[in-house]
């Protein structure tokens, strides 16, 4: 990815869910109906209300998006997150080199994280768009 080369995020809904006792098959898998293979939605965020992030990275319980990152990487910076229309912008530059969010950050804590942690299976859903042109 060339810099400046902007990530729009329009939406974003993640569904997990532990593998249901009936597994099916995946390649019978109907993504218009996940709730068949027993995946039940338990996360979504369509990115209209900037506070659902951290974005003075506090580490604070409570936001759906974290900007800290796990194994001593730097956090995405606030600079590089942008709200306009409804959608989210993520424009990493060459300094950042990668901009993004995270439903679960490192945190002094009992168990040394906070927010969503997914596990056992999941089904994801998101429209995304990428600037070609940067490319």
């Amino acid at each position: 990815m060339s810099s400046g080369a902007p990530c729009f995020i329009p939406f974003i809904a993640i569904a997990a869910a532990f593998l249901p006792a009936f597994a099916q098959e995946s390649r019978n898998f109907d993504p218009g109906n996940p709730a068949a293979y027993g995946y039940a939605l338990t996360f979504s965020d369509d990115f209209t209300a900037p506070n659902s992030i951290d974005l003075k990275d506090t580490g604070s319980p409570g936001f759906n998006w974290y900007l800290r990152q796990f194994f001593g990487h730097k956090a995405t910076p606030r600079s590089a997150i942008s709200f306009e229309g409804g959608m989210l912008t993520l424009a990493p530059d060459e300094k950042t080199a990668n901009a993004n969010l995270i439903t679960a950050a490192p945190a002094r804590n009992a168990q040394g994280w906070i927010g969503r942690a997914f596990g056992g299976g999941a089904y994801f859903e998101a429209s995304l768009r990428f600037d070609a042109l940067s490319g």
